[in-house]
Protein backbone atom coordinates (compact mmCIF):
# COMPACT_ATOMS: atom_id res chain seq x y z
CA UNK A 1 0.00 0.00 0.00
CA UNK A 2 2.82 2.41 0.97
CA UNK A 3 4.14 1.71 -2.42
CA UNK A 4 1.03 2.58 -4.30
CA UNK A 5 0.88 6.02 -2.20
CA UNK A 6 4.59 6.83 -3.18
CA UNK A 7 3.15 6.29 -7.10
CA UNK A 8 0.47 8.48 -6.76
CA UNK A 9 2.67 11.52 -5.01
CA UNK A 10 4.68 10.95 -7.91
CA UNK A 11 2.67 11.00 -10.80
CA UNK A 12 0.86 14.21 -8.99
CA UNK A 13 4.59 15.57 -8.54
CA UNK A 14 4.84 15.11 -12.66
CA UNK A 15 1.77 16.05 -13.21
CA UNK A 16 2.53 19.88 -11.48
CA UNK A 17 6.10 19.72 -13.02
CA UNK A 18 4.34 19.55 -16.60
CA UNK A 19 1.49 21.85 -15.83
CA UNK A 20 3.97 24.89 -15.68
Amino acid sequence: MQSHLLSVKYVIKNFEQRKT
